[in-house]
């Protein structure tokens, strides 16, 4: 139940409320977490985003999986902090767990900041380490 009242408090702007139910539940579920992860990456609290992300992986013996990694990029990403956002990608990858939206999270940051040579840098990064872009890779560009 208190699962639903961290998204519905979300969803509604609330995000402090959001906190305090979500340490009620002791953490939550995984979804809880990238909840709150996307909700301090709206509010612009990429530092929070981040933190998120290592309570997420602390929480549970496999750590966090690549959605909760790319719910932490995203929000790095879109709040220009491209520095972090990098950084986890190269977490995720060493771990073998990143993914096409992984590299597509970092190449957008790069392509909303106008720096299309980081971006197409990414491109070519994505195809090195085995994963095939697609329309979206193409449509950051």
């Amino acid at each position: 139940m208190y699962g639903c009242l961290v998204k519905f408090a979300v969803k509604c702007g609330r995000t402090e409320l959001s906190e305090k139910l979500f340490h009620r539940t002791r953490g939550g579920d995984i979804q809880n977490f990238m909840c709150l992860i996307r909700a301090a990456g709206r509010s612009g609290k990429v530092d929070r985003a981040v933190e998120l992300l290592r309570e997420a992986e602390s929480s549970r013996p496999q750590g966090a999986d690549i959605a909760v990694y790319n719910c932490a990029i995203d929000a790095c990403a879109t709040n220009g902090r491209l520095d972090f956002a990098r950084k986890l990608l190269d977490e995720a990858s060493k771990k073998g767990i990143a993914n096409l939206i992984s590299y597509n999270t970092l190449l957008k940051g790069h392509g909303a900041q106008g720096d299309f040579a980081a971006a197409r840098a990414v491109l070519r990064e994505t195809e090195a380490a085995g994963i095939m872009p697609d329309s979206a890779s193409y449509n950051c560009l």
